[in-house]
């Protein structure tokens, strides 16, 4: 950005994309720092926009001295969850410094480190609380619709095409869905998408039926990595298994898997005899998929399934948002044997 356009922005004044800080005034970079941590999040949760430093509610051109202009768009980073990445730059005007620091729009609620948030509200940003909060999504704020830009359809893996079409006819033998051709399947599941630039897989394309070596590629944190702990020691795992695979392979050999270990007991009721193993696989499955889906995938860690004797734990990268806490979510899946 130029000086005259600079100019141009301050003399509108505020507005909902645009917000004055005053440099001079809050010395305290700590104080200064939290100032505009609030109203990035606003920004944030908002349309986007840019927040100038050096510049008085009035419109007056006060600048910026002795600033690290690094120091600053880590700090924020490091004070906002998720954490934001910001870009920022230094226009000068008649001498005097303004750092203008660009806020996108975000797909998801962000909040600062201490747990507030905030919205744009014209050229205010009020608090965002919980009550507040818009529970409906629209496919441009669902992060699994979103376009893997650099995709395309040799990221399709056909034979995990074939396993969810397959799945599909186990849950539904009417459905005419797998009928289609794989590439009309995968659109109406919205899959993929077509582009100008050709056809793109979606995050949900690339979990359910992206290439092992795609996944690697575009999303390397979509990991499950699964750990067996004996009765003789539950600190260390004696069997490890990672994987970077579509969900349906996932779940197909963790489910060989703890099916080793799975004990089955014999229950009489009456004149039937019942079979019950130690761990439900529909259970485990639902759990699994739940963890995929709602973990952080912003998060570089990896989702853990941590089979015990008389437990399975399974772990999802993520933290609570707004006023979500212990007792109202479980992070943590725990099953317990039956018995």
């Amino acid at each position: 950005m130029n000086k005259d356009e600079l100019q141009n922005i301050i003399d509108l004044g505020e507005n909902i994309k645009v917000e004055f800080k005053s440099w001079k005034e809050t010395p305290n970079f700590k104080k200064l720092i939290h100032l505009c941590v609030k109203e990035i999040v606003a920004f944030a949760n908002c349309e986007g926009g840019m927040l100038l430093l050096g510049v008085e509610d009035d419109k007056t051109i006060t600048g910026c001295t002795n600033y690290d202009l690094q120091n600053i768009i880590e700090s924020i980073y490091d004070r906002t969850i998720p954490s934001l990445f910001t870009k920022a730059e230094v226009v000068s005007i008649d001498n005097k410094d303004v750092i203008i620091i660009y806020v996108g729009k975000g797909r998801r609620l962000y909040g600062t480190s201490s747990g507030e948030y905030y919205k744009r509200l014209g050229k205010n940003s009020k608090p965002y609380t919980p009550e507040k909060i818009d529970n409906t999504f629209d496919e441009e704020a669902d992060y699994s619709s979103q376009i893997i830009q650099s995709s395309n359809e040799d990221d399709i893996n056909l034979l995990e095409v074939y396993k969810l079409k397959e799945k599909l006819k186990e849950r539904d033998r009417n459905s005419t869905l797998v009928d289609l051709d794989d590439i009309s399947f995968l659109k109406d599941l919205c899959l993929i998408k077509d582009t100008a630039d050709g056809i793109k897989l979606t995050v949900a394309g690339l979990l359910f039926v992206g290439k092992e070596s795609s996944i690697k590629k575009y999303m390397s944190q979509a990991e499950c990595i699964y750990l067996h702990y004996s009765d003789d020691n539950r600190d260390e795992y004696d069997n490890r298994l990672d994987l970077k695979l579509p969900i349906i392979s996932v779940l197909d050999r963790l489910t060989e898997k703890i099916q080793d270990y799975n004990h089955l007991i014999n229950v009489q009721v009456g004149l039937y005899r019942l079979e019950i193993y130690d761990f439900s696989e529909r259970v485990f499955q639902e759990a699994l998929l739940n963890a995929y889906t709602h973990r952080r995938y912003d998060s570089p860690g990896s989702i853990y399934v941590k089979h015990y004797s008389d437990k399975l734990v399974i772990e999802s990268p993520g933290g609570f948002m707004a006023d979500i806490s212990e007792k109202t979510s479980l992070l943590i899946h725990q099953y317990p044997v039956i018995s």
